[in-house]
């Protein structure tokens, strides 16, 4: 269960820091980048205490079941709502090359 959880944390992580150092400045980019690192370990502590509750109310297997099925709703809705043609890296779309 921990390689399930790590694997994408660290490329959500990677991800997420490729967007930002492309879209904000420098002057702000380290507290952009301190303010989400705070945000998403508040959020992970969040979802642990709901996890652990759920897994002593609900047992392991239905806590596992809704875990899986939430986690495929959201990412489903996320990709579903993303702009079109957004790029990491902040650019429009690939220009065709000039000849």
């Amino acid at each position: 269960m921990f390689v399930l959880q790590q694997v994408p944390f660290g490329m959500h992580w990677a991800l997420l820091q490729e967007f930002v150092n492309h879209r904000i400045g420098s002057a702000a980019r380290t507290t952009v980048m301190s303010a989400l690192s705070l945000l998403a370990r508040l959020v992970y502590a969040g979802l642990n205490v709901l996890l652990f509750w759920s897994q002593e109310h609900h047992g392991m297997a239905a806590t596992l079941l809704w875990a899986g099925v939430i986690g495929a709703v959201s990412i489903t809705i996320v990709m579903w709502r993303r702009p079109r043609g957004l790029l990491l890296r902040g650019q429009g779309p690939p220009e065709a090359p000039v000849e």
